[in-house]
């Protein structure tokens, strides 16, 4: 947008704020709520909603999955490194790029759930382990976290455990943390969240100029 003198004006948009989001009553009640389908491994839920002038919804949704997902970093010859695994996601009917990234278990704590999935996607260990917060699936259909945190100074292990017998297709491999950033440009790495972390992941190793061994934390 321009003014008539040429100078450029400022888009009639609310600034947004540095803090929390302000919290607003939900503009939907829902009125009923019931499980309409259900396996070992997923649940979905469907709500009756009634808005605020008394119309009628009706939303279905994913109920609350808890998942970590892992950046694992090291160096070899001054270049850091990170894991990615392939697999067949059956959704979209392909092979996919993704870091390592599981389900809790009833019970299992953010890390012992983050070692686990290491260990059994990926054959490794981490020395130290640095929590990145708490993020979101698609918020609009699937309820609960994905925890994220950074697997500092991996190194494999002599026996892998076994994995979850559905991810009998998946296969890890290494690369520099640089070219899975690449290969975000190329379209071979296409996951969101997983993007997302190595964006992270990329801000931690370079922020400001200092290594990573600065900006971990020990866990």
């Amino acid at each position: 947008m321009t003014s008539s003198t040429g100078n450029p004006q400022p888009i009639p948009l609310p600034l947004a704020g540095n803090g929390p989001l302000t919290p607003k009553p939900p503009p939907w009640r829902a009125t009923s709520s019931r499980c309409v389908y259900e396996n070992p491994w997923s649940q979905v839920m469907e709500e009756e909603l009634q808005g605020p002038q008394g119309e009628a919804g009706l939303y279905a949704y994913f109920a609350p999955v808890d998942c970590v997902l892992i950046v694992p970093l090291w160096q070899e010859s001054g270049l850091w490194f990170t894991a990615l695994v392939e697999q067949w996601r059956q959704p979209i009917r392909a092979q996919t790029w993704e870091l390592p990234c599981g389900r809790l278990e009833p019970g299992e704590s953010v890390l012992a759930a983050a070692r686990r999935e290491l260990a059994e996607e990926c054959g490794l260990q981490a020395g130290r382990w640095q929590q990145g917060g708490d993020w979101q699936h698609s918020d609009a259909r699937v309820a609960g976290n994905i925890a994220l945190l950074a697997a500092w100074d991996c190194q494999s292990i002599a026996d892998k455990p076994p994995g979850d017998g559905s991810e009998i297709d998946l296969q890890a491999f290494r690369l520099p943390l640089q070219a899975a950033w690449s290969a975000v440009g190329q379209g071979r790495l296409r996951q969101c969240a997983s993007i997302a972390a190595i964006a992270w992941a990329l801000d931690l190793v370079y922020r400001d100029g200092h290594s990573a061994e600065a900006g971990a934390s020990p866990a």
